[in-house]
């Protein structure tokens, strides 16, 4: 006996596919500005200008 439809899982499988590659697709995008802005932060911290380097000790 088998409760799993398996046409209603063969019907939602070509969005499912289109969900997961829009996921990978955002993620992917996150993760590139989140580097950027990651790298931009961590370049300032280490900048001469005191209004750029903001809270570092000393």
């Amino acid at each position: 006996m088998n409760f799993f439809d398996w046409q209603y899982t063969w019907e939602i499988f070509p969005l499912m596919m289109q969900a997961s590659i829009k996921t990978i697709y955002i993620t992917l995008i996150g993760y590139v500005i989140a580097l950027v802005l990651g790298l931009f932060l961590a370049m300032a911290r280490r900048s001469a200008y005191r209004w750029l380097a903001f809270r570092r000790p000393g």
